[in-house]
């Protein structure tokens, strides 16, 4: 047995859906440069995007998390590449379990 785990194994990817089959995902257009994939968003009601939250935003704004494109790569995104683009297409989990940092 050559390889082992001293302390745990790693758990995931932030922004990667832990349990599939289990998940609700759409695909929403993105008005805003987010930092990392897994951040909490909402639609902005002026022009229907997926955006940040603001700092008045309640609990109940909240629309969903922001996904990381696996197993497929997206077709925008650089082959690799850890940061969300600022605009275009992008999946959001409205249902489900994710991996965040």
């Amino acid at each position: 047995m050559s390889n082992a785990f001293l302390y745990r194994m790693p758990s995931g990817i932030p922004g990667d859906v832990s349990r599939k089959s289990q998940s609700t995902i759409e695909s929403h257009p993105v008005g805003a440069q987010f930092s990392a994939f897994g951040l909490f968003g909402k639609i902005d009601t002026a022009t229907g995007k997926f955006v940040l939250l603001a700092g008045a935003d309640t609990a109940a704004s909240i629309y969903g998390l922001l996904v990381r494109a696996y197993p497929t790569q997206s077709a925008q995104n650089e082959l690799g590449k850890a940061t969300p683009l600022p605009n275009g297409i992008q999946d959001v989990l409205r249902r489900g379990y994710m991996t965040v940092k």
